[in-house]
């Protein structure tokens, strides 16, 4: 059997359970680890010291043009401010 898989990402606040897990795959699996992720699927990352920022603003660019509604007015919807999830 054969199984490749692209992009697999572990994330965890705990870098000793990440470390854990890499070492269980290591075991079964060739892994090839790269650096940090820069852009995945138009998201860009910015790491932080104690956080992640994912910014789809590429994203919903590429889709506002898609869809012929890069013109059209925005509204805005309240939302809970530095919200955490």
């Amino acid at each position: 059997m054969i199984l490749y898989i692209n992009n697999l990402f572990i994330i965890d606040s705990n870098k000793t359970k990440i470390n854990e897990l890499e070492e269980k795959l290591k075991k079964k699996f060739e892994i090839l680890k790269l650096n940090l992720v820069l852009y995945y699927i138009e998201i860009k990352f910015i790491y932080l010291i104690k956080e992640v920022l994912l910014i789809q603003r590429n994203y919903n660019q590429n889709m506002l043009e898609r869809f012929n509604v890069i013109d059209c007015f925005t509204i805005a919807i309240p939302i809970e401010e530095d919200i955490r999830l």
